[in-house]
């Protein structure tokens, strides 16, 4: 199976009916850290993609699966660390730093905020320099008639 077919099987109804039975099996908690709720299903092996049994997948939270696929350093089945403000890490933020729900769902806000005020300032100077950067062509082309 080609990448853009895994991806195809991914949203395949198949496939949603058995991550809808994995996660129930696991009653709705991460069988591998066992402290998070499962949001993601994983599978232990890629044989059988496709024609997996359920067996060959396990429910996992998005921080978990996350350090199974290589995409973090951070493992939620060790001994999690506490948070910045005191609360037990539960996720990662967007740099990857333990944190709470709370503090990363805030932090996402922030980064967000910060994207849009980039951009605000972009278009505020790209504004002003049409604006007067025209007014000082004029300025300059009287100059050299003048």
């Amino acid at each position: 199976m080609n990448r853009e077919e895994y991806h195809d099987y991914l949203e395949s109804a198949e496939w949603r009916a058995k991550a809808e039975a994995v996660i129930r099996r696991a009653e709705g908690v991460c069988e591998r850290c066992r402290r998070a709720l499962a949001d993601h299903v994983h599978h232990l092996h890629y044989r059988s993609v496709g024609h997996e049994q359920l067996c060959d997948l396990w429910a996992v939270c998005k921080p978990c699966h996350d350090y199974l696929g290589g995409l973090s350093s951070f493992d939620p089945a060790c001994e999690q660390p506490d948070c910045e403000c005191g609360m037990p890490a539960e996720t990662v933020d967007s740099d990857g730093v333990p944190c709470c729900r709370e503090c990363a769902q805030s932090r996402h806000e922030e980064e967000e905020k910060e994207e849009a005020e980039e951009e605000e300032t972009q278009v505020e100077q790209e504004v002003w320099k049409a604006m007067f950067g025209g007014l000082l062509r004029k300025r300059n082309k009287g100059a050299h008639n003048g």
